[in-house]
């Protein structure tokens, strides 16, 4: 408008920059040509003077010696006009008229793709597909060096989405689909001297993994149209492998329905089954199981006959001493029964299967030295919190059980097995029967077995029997356990084993810690120990719990326990043992925190006379409320025998 101002009008200002432009590019002023030619156009935009606009772009693009860097800067002032234009004839008017101005000029030649790009989607918006098709098959872009791949690709993919499936064909193959598995991180070479440098492609062009699932996509529409079931699965399990689908359930669970349903729609043949295989072995398919169970049933027809494959297929690998084949084979077997969930299938598949003559050892054990009879039994394990009932369920234990005796290669899974029978036993109230499945077996001797499962199974063994009150072999038990293993220093690297060496298992989640373990087994031990009135070795056990870190952090732990540690070191007689842990007690800061507890150790302590009848009426609501924690049963024997040793302690000082 200050152009306007000194001319006084919008065809003054005009004039004076088509004097200028005429100057500027007689003299191949190149800045001062392509300066002179937008200014004009941009005073015919804020004029908002479209028939003028349209006339001055065709005017100075057919001007005598024009530059084609001045050609090329209109071209792309104006483009900028096209989405502010009031309506749409207006803009396919303006779209017209840039393109007859870039037509035949290899230095527009992405600009007028463009442009052919936006006109096509005007008319399609119309619903004037076959000429939007038209339009579109105007272009080579391939042929384009200096426009971004990933803009060629997109180009070329809105032609194969708006024309016939006759044209499709001779359209699609311009995309080589490896194009998309290129590394977009790697860094982007330098153009050489005399090579075109190419454009960034524009912000709203996808990228490469966005184009290629809109390729399969489209590759999809086109192998529909001829129902080509195993080319559209091929489609499908390209867009299943982009990393964005992938790593989305909402996304990969679709995607991954189809890929089996035209698996088995796809007539057999070699790349069938081949990608039938692959498909089987993808971890996701268990997030599915019914198409996992439908594409492996797909071949056969059924159940027995996938399982009959299943078991030739065994045999071969296993005469052959294919450990990881016959593995393979048996575990798929065992899966195929768990999911049609046939349990007395899978019982008899289970013994079938370990009776087969020369049966690798390894197909029972999971991943380790050598391994091929550990992972059936294992796999079978997982299935076993999944039983639809408590029969099937003991079935299923037992059967693993009878195929795990007698192999010290699955000793570790046969003891897991009989803590969960012996679980199930003893949550039906059959303690004895639960004790002795228990005592069967001896982990002290498993080498591979972790130590906290060991001990974890032992004070198993000793619980139940002090629940059945069989306190004999409760003792022998517990003497399996030595107590200075809970003060082992966990934090230490482990060593590798040596060759040779036995390889230590992983202990599963559900084991406690070792000071979780040191915890449980003292509560056993006090257990034991009151069943005797030990009072000196409950009042140690208690001791060793209050020293737990986790224990001593916490004072609403540590206040009870050191409560009854005070308790029974004043129900136990006196000895070098207890006068040595009374004086320790005493001199405890914690003890503090309860100073009716501290002036009760003094007094037993102390060479004074205690006269029962004071001491019993200041201490019996204490001893009242500790009854259940001081033996329970235990309450009024603990009553006398806390008199007697009143008693003691006054013949004693004074004797």
């Amino acid at each position: 408008f200050e152009s306007q101002g000194d001319s006084g009008n919008l065809e003054a200002s005009i004039d004076r920059l088509l004097n200028e432009e005429k100057q500027m590019r007689l003299a191949e002023n190149v800045a001062g040509t392509r300066k002179a030619a937008t200014e004009i156009l941009q005073l015919c935009f804020e004029a908002k003077d479209w028939k003028l606009l349209n006339e001055q772009i065709l005017n100075l693009s057919k001007k005598r010696g024009q530059l084609k860097q001045a050609v090329q800067s209109m071209v792309q002032q104006a483009m900028q006009y096209i989405d502010q234009t009031p309506d749409i004839e207006t803009r396919i008017e303006l779209i017209k008229t840039l393109n007859n101005v870039s037509a035949g000029k290899i230095y527009v030649e992405i600009e007028r793709a463009r442009l052919t790009r936006k006109l096509a989607k005007i008319k399609e918006d119309q619903g004037q597909i076959a000429e939007a098709a038209d339009l579109m098959q105007e272009v080579a872009v391939e042929t384009f060096g200096a426009m971004a791949k990933t803009e060629k690709i997109a180009f070329i993919l809105e032609q194969v989405r708006t024309c016939a499936i006759l044209l499709f064909n001779m359209i699609y193959w311009k995309i080589n689909p490896r194009v998309f598995d290129a590394d977009t991180k790697k860094d982007k070479k330098k153009p050489k001297e005399g090579e075109n440098i190419v454009e960034e492609a524009p912000a709203d062009i996808p990228t490469l993994l966005e184009l290629k699932r809109i390729y399969y996509e489209l590759m999809i529409r086109y192998y529909s149209h001829n129902n080509e079931y195993l080319e559209i699965c091929r489609s499908y399990k390209a867009i299943y492998d982009i990393p964005s689908v992938k790593e989305t359930p909402d996304q990969w669970i679709p995607v991954l329905r189809k890929i089996c349903w035209f698996l088995v729609l796809a007539p057999h043949d070699p790349m069938q089954s081949s990608l039938l295989n692959a498909t089987l072995e993808d971890k996701n398919l268990s997030e599915i199981p019914d198409f996992k169970y439908f594409s492996f049933s797909g071949d056969s027809g059924n159940l027995e006959a996938s399982i009959d494959r299943l078991l030739n297929e065994e045999k071969q690998m296993r005469l052959a001493e294919n450990v990881a084949g016959t593995r393979k084979a048996a575990t798929e077997i065992l899966q195929l029964c768990f999911e049609a969930k046939d349990w007395k299938l899978l019982n008899e598949q289970i013994l079938n299967l370990s009776k087969k003559r020369g049966q690798l050892k390894q197909v029972y054990t999971s991943i380790s030295l050598g391994s091929a009879v550990q992972s059936m039994v294992q796999q079978a394990m997982q299935y076993i919190d999944q039983t639809p009932d408590i029969e099937t369920r003991i079935e299923l234990i037992k059967t693993l059980n009878n195929v795990s005796a007698g192999k010290i290669y699955v000793e570790i899974e046969r003891a897991r097995l009989t803590r969960k029978l012996a679980k199930i036993k003893e949550d039906q109230g059959q303690i004895a029967e639960a004790a002795d499945l228990m005592q069967e077996v001896a982990v002290e001797t498993f080498g591979a077995m972790a130590k906290t499962e060991k001990i974890a199974f032992i004070l198993e063994q000793v619980r139940l029997c002090l629940d059945r009150q069989d306190y004999v072999r409760a003792q022998i038990l517990s003497r399996k356990i030595n107590p200075r293993v809970f003060d082992a220093d966990t934090k230490k690297d482990k060593k590798k084993p040596k060759e040779g060496e036995n390889i230590v298992e992983e202990a599963p989640a559900d084991i406690p810690t070792l000071l979780e373990l040191k915890r449980i087994y003292y509560e056993l031990m006090i257990r034991y120990y009151s069943h005797n009135n030990e009072y000196l070795e409950i009042c140690r056990s208690y001791k060793a719990i209050y020293d737990i870190p986790s224990v001593k952090e916490t004072p609403d732990q540590w206040i009870p326990v050191l409560r009854k540690i005070c308790w029974f070191l004043v129900l136990a007689p006196h000895d070098p043992m207890q006068s040595s842990l009374l004086n320790a007690t005493l001199e405890d800061k914690n003890l503090s925190e309860i100073p009716d507890f501290k002036m009760l150790l003094k007094q037993v302590v102390t060479m004074e006379v205690i006269q029962w009848t004071a001491l019993w009426n200041k201490y019996k609501g204490e001893f009242e409320n500790e009854k259940s924690m001081v033996g329970g049963s235990l309450g009024d024997k603990a009553g006398e025998d806390l008199k007697l040793r009143i008693i003691e302690h006054v013949v004693y000082w004074f004797s």
